[in-house]
């Protein structure tokens, strides 16, 4: 693989909370600062799972890569992350459910047991 030079391009990422992230690939391309550089994956809520291409020395270069982005990731991570944020109010509302189904199951077998006496 021939490694490619790149210039300083600017970047910007809208949101700054963002959520750690240790996936990185090697990009085989050379930052203008002479450093070797990779992919990363955003974690920002505005560029969820967005990939870029950074500069590993930490000279600031940035620079978007939506050659390859999934299609499918538009819909399923934000979902993904919709669960991971609000799972301790799902589980609550499906310990409600279980509770009004052992409810409605004893109140059968009662009334049951009172019609057959």
């Amino acid at each position: 693989m021939s490694q490619r030079s790149i210039s300083h391009n600017s970047y910007s990422d809208a949101n700054s909370s963002k959520i750690p992230d240790h996936r990185t690939e090697p990009s085989g391309i050379i930052c203008s600062c002479g450093a070797a550089t990779c992919y990363k994956y955003s974690r920002s809520k505005a560029n969820l799972d967005r990939r870029y291409l950074c500069c590993l020395a930490g000279c600031g270069f940035k620079r978007w890569d939506d050659k390859e982005s999934c299609p499918c990731c538009d819909n399923v991570i934000p979902t993904l992350l919709w669960l991971i944020e609000n799972k301790d109010e799902i589980a609550i509302k499906k310990a409600k459910e279980v509770m009004v189904l052992k409810m409605l199951m004893f109140t059968w077998m009662f009334f049951m047991y009172c019609l057959f006496k």
